[in-house]
Order: structure tokens, then sequence, then C-alpha cells
């Protein structure tokens, strides 16, 4: 028998979490001009935030992804949107698959597991349906119902839509960061990066982001990529310590 108890709120009332990892009602800054209570006036952008938000690239329109839902996540930080929707795939790309698996050999609680952290991660995305259809399959497996093919077809149908047409979106931010034509490595910023880093300051996201393409220039895409996953789930540490064994080495 199944020891699975779901206690979370139903999917419609998740708090999508922000840039920094924080829930929506955690972070101010994500916060509609209704909830916060506060005339508009008092909420706005300084010039500075406003200028870092414009050099993002846009939210990509990628299919099976809610522009609302997305938007109150990420902001207008396609990088950042882009980054942890590679990182979503690549843990849940196969989960169709791997949920298959868990109920031939009688393992509902680990089918049960994975639906329940994808649907959450998903539905931070933006990826609404997909949420919702692992929520559904989550409970009617919860439920120990015999019938699951019809909503395991539809989940699976979801989860290969959204990782064919997020693939070129992806392949695009993988040439950019990888491509010739990317900007000199700007030494005191770097240094600012470093600092932050040491200290663990949260600027240290905005000058990574900054530098983001030079480092891929200076160390290689791959490198960055790595570096700009760690620094995302806020891993300071080391990221401090690929940048200084970098150094070392071009030294």
């Amino acid at each position: 028998m199944s020891s699975y108890k779901d206690n979370s709120r139903s999917l419609h009332r998740f708090e999508p979490w922000g840039p920094l990892g924080k829930s929506k009602s955690s972070n101010p800054e994500l916060l509609r001009p209704e909830d916060k209570r506060i005339p508009s006036t008092e909420k706005q952008a300084s010039e500075e935030e406003c200028a870092l938000r414009n050099q993002w690239p846009a939210l990509p329109p990628i299919a099976g992804i809610d522009p609302d839902q997305a938007a109150l996540t990420f902001g207008n930080n396609g990088k950042f949107f882009l980054e942890l929707l590679r990182m979503f795939l690549s843990r849940f790309g196969e989960a169709a698959h791997e949920t298959r698996s868990d109920l031939a050999r009688g393992d509902r609680d680990a089918a049960i597991r994975r639906l329940h952290a994808l649907r959450g991660t998903a539905g931070n995305l933006g990826a609404l349906e997909l949420a919702e259809s692992a929520h559904a399959l989550e409970h009617v497996i919860a439920d120990n119902h015999c019938d699951t093919e019809s909503l395991l077809r539809q989940f699976t149908t979801q989860l290969v839509a959204l990782a064919d047409t997020a693939r070129p979106w992806l392949r695009k931010q993988q040439t950019e960061m990888t491509s010739p034509e990317t900007e000199q490595l700007d030494g005191a910023l770097l240094e600012a990066l470093r600092r932050a880093l040491s200290c663990n300051d949260l600027s240290a996201l905005d000058l990574f982001a900054k530098l983001e393409s030079a480092l891929a220039g200076a160390y290689g895409g791959e490198t960055a990529r790595t570096m700009s996953e760690a620094i995302q789930l806020l891993r300071f540490d080391e990221v401090l310590c690929s940048i200084n064994k970098l150094r070392e080495k071009k030294d």
C-alpha cells in the first residue's frame, strides 16, 4: 500500500519563485500592485534596474509555456528562463518513460515523487498544462487506479512537445554563448564579481549576467554555462572557486 500523502495546496495556488529563489510572497518585487496594497508610483524600478532588465533577452514564445505565468516568475529575463528550462528538461525529459518503468515494477511512490517535483517546477516555468497533467496523474497513481494509460499518453505528448519547441531556443542560446564574437572580459567588473561572490552578496547575480558572454569567450561556453547554473542556485563559493582556478591557469 502506498505511503503517499498529499498535503500540498491545489495546483493553482502554488507560489512562484523569482530569480533569487524566493517565493512570490517573500519577494515583494514580484507582487502585483493589488497584492502590495501600495500606490504603484512607490514601486518603480531604479534606472539601474531598468537598464539591466532592458539588456536581457525577452522571454521567448515557446508553445506550452503560459507567458503571463513565466513573466510573473522571471520578469523579462529570457536568459534565466532558458537556463532553468534547460535544467528542467535535463532532469525531467525522460519523466514519462521513467514513470512507466516505476509503475511496471510496482514502485508507485517513486512515480508520485517524480511527478510531484515535476509539476511544481513546470508550474513555475509557466508550463501549466503539463503541470496540470502531472498533478492529475499523480493523484490517479496515489489512489491506485488501474487505468493510467490515457493520462500517461497525454502527459507524454505534452512533455515531448515542450522539449521539441524549446530545443531551437536552447540551441540558439548555446550558440550565442559559444560565439567567437564575444566581448572582452572586463577586469574591473570581474573583480567586482569576485568580491560579491566572496561576501555572498546577491549583486553577484547581476554582475555575472553582465559578464556571462565575456566569460564564455574567455573560458568556453560549457564552463560559463556550468557557472551560470551554479550561480542561479546561489552556490557562490563554487563559482568563485571556478573563476579563481581559471585565472590561475590563464596567468
